[in-house]
């Protein structure tokens, strides 16, 4: 009866613990304002929306991206979420300004989400227990740029943003890897925090047949440099029109780490990626504003170490011989080790034997010494023995010679 009782109240309360659950996120929507836009008279490219939330003490965060795009005839040429994370409170922004590249004025931005007119409008949607998070000025921008000038424009695209203020177990974070500029190379260093890789977005269409490859080296003890794969464009090539790549494998970025982006474009691309990471539960002045960005080829010299057949053009047989580097390096050094330790056990049971003959050899010399000692005791106590016999034979002899003249003396004398 007790079993039922539970049961029952487990059935009633449970609806009512899945809308708890629910009421821990809430959405919002950051769109163009129609009626601003239709008042500019002067053209724009370019239009840039800030948002701020409520004021609160929660550490909220966002999980979820959609984004909806009410212009249809193509008008749009990419859509861009940043995170301003404000150093001082005391520079008051606009609520909308148009074809300005400040994004973030003195502080630090961070690039979530962007969306471009060869991707589909998919929901961007975080793992459970991940969210961006937000510094105490909470401040949102939100951008739409266009293919072309526009005046007297009434489109209200926008995003849909779903906040929760629940604490994430982890946070996520960003680098921006590329500029304007048609580089082929980048590499920079990765400071300060260690974190762990999320995902990685190519910020260019597919159809544009681009090669790519990124990389990790690593500087271990005594000298020892890897090279790890992350990914590259061959795994890209059938994934979803999202171009998001979740990467299942474990791959953290330490303090000292190299990171290295190599690109063949073609016609008019550009080498440019959102590279996703996740960290514990920090506060973000620990991260600096140069960890959200890798725009420069800071260190060259690396990309000798990857040979460039297999950076770009490579066929899968290098790249799984390359890969296969580091076990097949792991597996002689356990060899070796083993190799080492039955030597030594070997080496202990020779000097062991060898030890035991060398004992037997001297306790054999030393029996052959103590019988060689103890022969002339023996040869010297049989001398002094006979020698005495014979005297007591001569003392027995002189004794009855004298008991015999003694007797003669007195037959004679009677």
């Amino acid at each position: 009866m007790q079993f039922l009782l539970y049961l029952f109240i487990f059935v009633i309360t449970f609806p009512y613990a899945t809308t708890s659950d629910l009421s821990t996120k809430f959405n919002v929507t950051i769109k163009i304002p129609g009626n601003t836009t239709s008042l500019r008279q002067l053209p724009y490219k370019t239009v840039h929306v800030k948002y701020t939330l409520p004021n609160s003490n929660d550490q909220w965060s966002i999980v979820k991206i959609e984004p909806f795009i009410q212009s249809l005839n193509g008008e749009i040429q990419q859509i861009t979420v940043h995170i301003c994370h404000v150093a001082s409170s005391t520079y008051q922004y606009d609520t909308i300004w148009y074809n300005d590249e400040t994004i973030c004025k003195n502080s630090h931005l961070m690039l979530i989400y962007q969306w471009a007119s060869y991707s589909s409008l998919t929901p961007y949607e975080l793992a459970d227990g991940h969210g961006f998070q937000f510094d105490k000025s909470k401040l949102i921008i939100f951008t739409v740029t266009y293919f072309k000038e526009q005046q007297l424009n009434n489109d209200q695209s926008g995003v849909i943003l779903t906040i929760s203020t629940v604490i994430p177990r982890f946070y996520m974070g960003t680098i921006v890897v590329g500029n304007k500029q048609q580089r082929k190379r980048f590499s920079c260093r990765i400071s300060n925090y260690p974190r762990l890789l999320y995902g990685i977005q190519p910020l260019f269409s597919k159809t544009d047949n681009a090669r790519w490859s990124i990389y990790i080296i690593r500087y271990r003890m005594f000298g020892r440099k890897i090279v790890q794969s992350i990914v590259d464009s061959s795994i890209l090539s059938n994934h979803s029109e999202t171009n998001m790549k979740i990467l299942s494998a474990d791959i953290f970025l330490k303090p000292g780490d190299y990171l290295i982006i190599e690109c063949e474009s073609i016609l008019e691309a550009l080498c440019k990626f959102l590279i996703f990471y996740k960290y514990k539960n920090i506060q973000l002045h620990y991260f600096i504003e140069t960890d959200h960005t890798c725009q420069n080829n800071d260190y060259p010299n690396l990309f000798e170490s990857i040979p460039s057949k297999r950076i770009v053009g490579t066929d899968q047989n290098q790249l799984s011989k390359s890969s296969a580097n580091a076990p097949r390096i792991f597996l002689f050094i356990i060899v070796l080790l083993i190799v080492i330790w039955i030597s030594i056990i070997l080496g202990c049971v020779i000097m062991r034997h060898v030890c035991g003959l060398v004992n037997f050899r001297q306790d054999s010399s030393t029996q052959i010494l103590n019988r060689t000692a103890k022969t002339p005791f023996v040869r010297e106590f049989a001398a002094n023995d006979q020698s005495q016999r014979q005297r007591a034979i001569t003392t027995t002899g002189d004794r009855i010679a004298q008991m015999d003249v003694d007797h003669t003396t007195g037959l004679m004398n009677g």
